[in-house]
């Protein structure tokens, strides 16, 4: 089934750049080129017919802003309403990628919390042969969430905030 950007999160995302663009003290030209960046990557989103591709182009969107403001505070971050932990199903490939870094970041520390499956993998010497087995143990794990999990989104709302309001948004939910 196909997902969509939601239309607000479409006119958010355009206002916010927008201002931010405007907002800058960067060159006329830097500003211009931020802007058909920002308008791209926006329709792409906007077209895209999946949660991590809508994730991608948002995410493609707000880089050329953080240029703008390179070395200020302002930092943008994609806001996932929709947590990617709770939609595995709409989000496949951004919750494997953060899978697979809890699990690497849990074996490599030697954590407590590590699982059996985990403290096996811990075992094996090689690398490269950990990593494979890692991304197979991921796999196993996505599958069995996105099989028990809730089914694909239609639509998503996805949001670029600064870095401190989505640290906020993140705080006020935990």
């Amino acid at each position: 089934g196909k997902v969509q950007l939601a239309e607000h999160s479409v006119r958010w995302n355009k206002r916010v750049l927008g201002r931010l663009i405007s907002e800058s003290s960067a060159l006329r030209a830097d500003k211009a080129a931020a802007g058909a960046t920002v308008s791209t990557k926006i329709a792409e989103a906007a077209a895209a017919i999946d949660g991590d591709t809508i994730y991608r182009r948002l995410v493609e969107a707000q880089a050329p802003v953080n240029r703008l403001y390179k070395g200020q505070v302002t930092s943008l971050q994609v806001h996932h309403i929709e947590r990617v932990k709770q939609n595995p199903a709409t989000f496949e490939k951004t919750r494997a990628g953060r899978l697979y870094s809890r699990t690497a970041a849990r074996i490599k520390n030697g954590s407590k919390s590590m699982t059996a499956e985990e403290k096996e993998i811990a075992k094996i010497q090689d690398a490269a042969r950990r990593r494979e087995v890692i991304k197979v143990y991921v796999a196993q794990l996505l599958e069995k969430q996105v099989e028990e999990g809730p089914a694909r989104l239609t639509e998503v709302e996805m949001n670029v905030l600064t870095s401190v309001a989505h640290s906020a948004v993140h705080a006020a939910e935990d």
